[in-house]
């Protein structure tokens, strides 16, 4: 099991009550199939995470409820990536794309999901804003316009929430140390003043 990002967060004390601290893990399931015995390996692990970022689950919108089903600990909000898909017809070729959170059943008081699209997921828990992204891979056509469209977007969901502290995570599919058109974009877009 590969693991992007473990991350524990120190909370201000006005975030919720009786939580100071969060685990957060991201994880690229690269589908749901080969993907869930992990993520189940983690939430029973002896550091269960209160939040579980998920990138390309590749379910059709018709099998989303799974995690709910299989998954008791935690309950989930997320997208398909495949929803225009699904209504061409039968499906054929490999499935893609996916993004959903997981947050532990003790948080759901404190929890409310704000915006869910194919590429990206807002949640807030408290006074925390949390943004999975699943952003495209080299090859992709119209790559630099789908990463600049979804990062736009999630801008302005910093902006409207910026009372909040924020965490942006995900798969950025991008080399960070590499030039290219990617990882340029988004040096500039994490140097906005915003950010500092």
């Amino acid at each position: 099991m590969t693991v992007r990002m473990i991350m524990r967060i120190r909370l201000p004390s006005t975030s919720m009550a009786n939580v100071n601290e969060l685990f957060i893990v991201s994880y690229n399931m690269h589908g749901y199939n080969q993907g869930i015995e992990s993520v189940k390996d983690l939430i029973n692990s002896s550091q269960s995470p209160d939040i579980i970022l998920l990138q390309e689950h590749w379910l059709t919108p018709a099998n989303l409820y799974r995690f709910n089903e299989d998954i008791s600990t935690h309950f989930a909000f997320g997208k398909s990536a495949m929803s225009d898909r699904v209504t061409l017809g039968p499906l054929s070729g490999r499935p893609y794309g996916g993004t959903s959170i997981l947050i532990k059943n003790e948080l759901r008081s404190v929890t409310e999901c704000i915006f869910c699209a194919d590429r990206y997921v807002v949640v807030k828990v408290g006074n925390l804003l949390i943004i999975n992204i699943h952003l495209p891979s080299v090859g992709t056509p119209d790559r630099m316009c789908i990463i600049e469209d979804v990062l736009q977007d999630v801008w302005s969901w910093l902006m409207k929430y910026s009372d909040c502290v924020s965490i942006i995570s995900g798969d950025w599919n991008t080399d960070l140390e590499k030039r290219s058109d990617a990882s340029n974009y988004y040096s500039e877009f994490f140097a906005e003043p915003f950010f500092a």
